[in-house]
């Protein structure tokens, strides 16, 4: 599936634990990698010195006044292919309704992609952890994760990964029932 990993699989771990960027008192952590037939989780983990307050990132009810700033931490990958994807992208409506087709069993879906989806997270005071599901698997060759805090003063920073090792472990992920 497009938008999530095979409910029929447990996936294949990645082993994976990099600093991605960090300052005096925060530090942003790709922490954990799972590879699945269609497409790969990755967890962000955040970390820092002094407690934060949700809405520096972004969420729950704005500050006093009414104004919400653009706060929120940027997550991106790119491909060695060289197509990308931001977690603050939004989807064409034609490729959603393409994607509603080949969920449908209607039309085979090419090229199209990457997709990178936001899933899951939380945290509170010090530790947050966020998951983030990408679409397709990546081809062989360098596979980049970015990330990027520009109400912090974070300034755009990358990390490399191996591509070919995350499509060999999503090859080797494979579902609990033959029909499946």
């Amino acid at each position: 599936m497009w938008l999530q990993p095979p409910e029929s699989e447990l996936g294949v771990a990645v082993p994976v634990r990099e600093v991605l960027a960090s300052d005096a008192g925060v530090v942003i952590a790709l922490i954990d990698c799972v590879a699945y037939s269609t497409g790969f989780m990755f967890t962000i983990a955040l970390r820092t010195k002094d407690e934060i307050d949700a809405r520096e990132m972004g969420f729950g009810p704005p500050f006093a006044g009414g104004e919400r700033r653009h706060m929120g931490m940027e997550f991106g990958i790119q491909f060695a292919d060289g197509s990308t994807a931001a977690s603050g992208g939004t989807l064409s409506p034609e490729l959603i309704a393409r994607l509603r087709r080949h969920a449908e069993g209607h039309e085979t879906l090419s090229s199209d992609g990457p997709i990178l989806a936001p899933r899951s997270g939380g945290g509170g005071g010090k530790r947050w952890d966020f998951q983030y599901w990408v679409w397709p698997l990546p081809p062989e060759g360098k596979l980049t994760i970015t990330c990027e805090w520009r109400s912090r003063g974070m300034v755009l920073a990358s990390h490399d990964l191996d591509g070919a090792a995350i499509r060999r472990a999503g090859a080797a992920s494979t579902s609990f029932w033959k029909d499946a």
